[in-house]
């Protein structure tokens, strides 16, 4: 059933995404609140309270995301929300996975919105502030709405992906 309620809310998520490149509120604080009786089905009390804290975590390590520009609230909202859904250690795989696919996306997206020049420069800004420890990547300038990448994808993506592993090839999950 937790597959099932993080499939339609990544499916809901990505239809918005694309609309108006925004995941509302509604679906992605619901996901979040919903997750902790889940994990109480799940696990009992230890379940939720593990839960709780894996929300927390994710929260405190989406606002540090957000704050560098990464992803959007709704993105960091909807990632807690799928991983607070499915739990721990599902949510290692769908994490990592939409890492991955995100990183894909966003090459797809940069090349076919014809901004190979902005990538290679926050590609080498990024390689330099690696060697010089500086920690300072400067910032892309995205001009439109519409250069802005829906990352729900990358999250469905991430989703189908592990599902795939938890279900259909529960022996390769490289995260336990």
């Amino acid at each position: 059933m937790t597959w099932a309620i993080a499939c339609c809310a990544c499916a809901l998520a990505v239809i918005t995404d694309l609309r108006s490149r925004r995941i509302p509120n509604v679906l992605t604080l619901s996901l979040i609140a919903f997750a902790p009786f889940m994990a109480l089905a799940r696990g009992g009390i230890a379940g939720a309270v593990g839960d709780v804290l894996l929300i927390a975590v994710l929260i405190a390590f989406g606002l540090v995301v957000h704050r560098g520009g990464w992803l959007g609230g709704g993105d960091i909202k909807l990632a807690c929300g799928i991983a607070a859904v499915i739990g721990y250690p599902s949510c290692i795989g769908f994490l990592l996975l939409s890492g991955i696919c995100g990183g894909v996306l966003a090459l797809v997206w940069a090349l076919a919105h014809g901004r190979a020049s902005q990538l290679r420069a926050q590609l080498q800004g990024a390689a330099i502030a690696a060697l010089t420890r500086s920690g300072t990547v400067p910032p892309v300038a995205l001009s439109t709405q519409d250069a802005r990448i829906p990352y729900a994808l990358a999250f469905s993506a991430g989703l189908a992906c592990s599902m795939l592993f938890e279900i259909g090839f529960p022996a390769m999950r490289f995260w336990q």
